[in-house]
């Protein structure tokens, strides 16, 4: 899912950075030592996607981490992407028509990235059905 949603917002991050990127995005300012024990996951496993977030410049802090003004667009831009994917599924529904549904998708889209899941996902691509 994160792989797709990436793709579609035009995102060049993995499954797993995707994901701690709405992770810390949902507990910032996070200190970096207790990310591990809060994630349910050792700091070891995070170090790959915590590197590709700092190098695209998407978080940012020493020994507390945050989202930063570049960021917080790339977390709205995978939001939108996952809202179109969604809108997609209802073919021949007219959002603008229908603002309340419309709505409805933007909160489930957020909902959906931003879920507590202690699963950090795969970094290797996932096979396409």
């Amino acid at each position: 899912m994160y792989e797709r949603i990436a793709a579609r917002a035009g995102i060049a991050l993995d499954p797993a950075s995707c994901w701690l990127l709405f992770r810390i995005d949902e507990h910032a300012p996070v200190a970096l030592e207790g990310l591990g024990d809060r994630l349910h996951i050792p700091l070891a496993g995070l170090r790959p996607a915590l590197a590709q977030l700092t190098q695209a410049g998407f978080i940012a802090g020493d020994s507390t981490l945050a989202l930063t003004d570049a960021g917080r667009p790339a977390r709205d831009r995978l939001i939108s992407a996952r809202q179109e994917g969604l809108t997609a599924l209802l073919v021949g529904w007219a959002p603008e028509q229908q603002r309340d549904l419309a709505d409805l998708l933007g909160r489930l889209a957020t909902s959906l990235l931003t879920d507590t899941s202690d699963k950090m996902p795969a970094t290797a691509p996932a096979s396409q059905s």
